[in-house]
Order: C-alpha cells, then structure tokens, then sequence
C-alpha cells in the first residue's frame, strides 16, 4: 500500500506540448488584439446569432488601411471559430447600422 501511495504522489501532471503552448499563446495573443481592436474604436462588438455573425465596426475603423482592416478581421476570424461561423461575417457601421463590408476567409475583405 505505500508503494502505491508514494507512486501516486511522484506521478506528475502531463505537461503542455510544444503545440499545446503554442496554441494557448496564440489564443492570449488573439485575445489582447481583440481587446486593442475595442479599445481603439475599431471594433464595438462581435454578434453571434441564428442568422449568423454580425462584427460592428466603430468610427476608428474607417480611418485604418486596407490592409489594416483586413488584419483586424483576420484575427476576429480565428477567435470566432469557423465552426461558429467564423469563415463568414457581416460588417456593419456602429453608427449606422448599415452594412459596410464582409468577410470570407478565402476571399478575405470586401468593403461596400
């Protein structure tokens, strides 16, 4: 019985592969941009719903680049999962609420 009492205590914890590190890393990373993207006026907030998913853009977002823009929605890509719908979005003006663009992975940014 101590023997398996000392065993179960030596036994560690699997640790993270490289990969699994990796992937948690890109996440948080994912995260702050989203969180500067908010901060920013760039991005309002992201709408899941049956019809699918809506990004509200704020005022700051009109003044970013074109490349710039497509950036920023390439990380909101990847933290809406494209099982979520992710590969696909709407793009609508805060202010307005008019549709100003979309979002196709494979396509990428087309603005109105």
């Amino acid at each position: 019985m101590l023997t398996v009492v000392l065993a179960a205590s030596c036994a560690r914890e699997p640790r993270n592969t490289r990969t699994e590190q990796d992937a948690i890393t890109a996440d948080v990373n994912r995260s702050f941009e989203i969180d500067n993207l908010r901060e920013s006026g760039a991005l309002s907030r992201i709408e899941i719903g049956g019809s699918g998913i809506a990004v509200i853009v704020g005022p700051a977002f009109e003044r970013l680049s074109f490349y710039d823009k497509s950036r920023a929605l390439a990380v909101v890509a990847r933290v809406v999962k494209p099982e979520r719908g992710g590969d696909f979005f709407v793009l609508y003006d805060s202010r307005t609420n008019k549709k100003v663009g979309t979002w196709v992975n494979n396509e990428g940014l087309k603005l109105k």
